[in-house]
């Protein structure tokens, strides 16, 4: 062990990223000696996969929380998906990705619309005011298929403006929002099961994270300054001793 100016160093081995490359400033004066090297590692990664441990825990608590909060208040949910669905359907034709889902929705929960049937009032073309064949309809996907039969993509002509008990036969009358939350309550022990399964994994692999980081900042807290590494207000030195080079810390 080297002394210098009366006090005890410590030297650690550099890992090899670490070490100087030969084009650097003083590492092609003078050779390079690991071994008498002195370092601090950085608490930077630890912290910062600490922070994402933390998001990635509250991400889960909050899905957990909005499903359970979605069954709790369960009539103003269905409000809001209702009013949410007629935006949708005003702009049925223009959205894609609306029209696909809405449409997979109706023919496998067999429903129409968001409320019932007559929400598709609200779009320009299926409105009973409008022009053209679509008008005072529904889309074909609300309407009741035999699988022995061809498809009949105008068994919805002019339902909107007609009684529930009239349509029944040719087309699903009921609304998608309570269709999909009944099917919901109806499996709900399978649907806790899945969400089980999806967040037990992550809350254990959060945990599994965070201990091992707590015990990597432990193990840096341990070759801080009480263990002679650089501590606040400390400067390095560099000493040049016969054939190596050396970068020593002091207490």
């Amino acid at each position: 062990m080297q002394r210098s100016s009366g006090r005890n160093i410590k030297p650690l081995k550099v890992p090899s990223w670490l070490q100087p490359s030969s084009s650097s400033s003083w590492a092609s004066s003078c050779s390079w000696s690991p071994s008498l090297v002195c370092w601090r590692p950085s608490v930077t990664t630890c912290t910062f996969s600490k922070h994402s441990c933390t998001s990635l825990g509250s991400a889960s608590s909050w899905s957990s929380l909005v499903g359970v909060v979605a069954l709790t208040f369960r009539n103003q949910t269905i409000a809001f998906l209702n009013d949410n669905i007629r935006r949708g359907i005003e702009n049925y034709y223009d959205d894609l990705d609306f029209k696909n889902i809405m449409d997979f929705v109706q023919k496998k929960f067999k429903c129409c619309g968001g409320e019932d049937y007559r929400d598709w009032s609200k779009n320009q073309y299926h409105d009973c005011s409008a022009p053209g064949p679509l008008a005072c309809g529904v889309p074909y996907t609300c309407c009741i298929r035999n699988t022995t039969e061809v498809v009949n993509t105008m068994c919805d002509y002019k339902t909107i403006d007609k009684e529930r008990f009239s349509v029944q036969d040719v087309i699903y009358v009921r609304g998608c929002t309570n269709a999909v939350i009944i099917w919901f309550m109806d499996n709900y022990t399978i649907m806790a099961g899945i969400l089980l399964g999806i967040l037990l994994p992550q809350f254990l692999g959060v945990l599994l994270t965070l201990l091992y980081v707590t015990r990597v900042e432990d193990i840096i807290m341990e070759h801080s300054v009480t263990d002679g590494l650089l501590g606040p207000g400390a400067r390095a030195s560099v000493e040049a001793a016969g054939t190596g080079c050396c970068l020593c810390y002091p207490n």
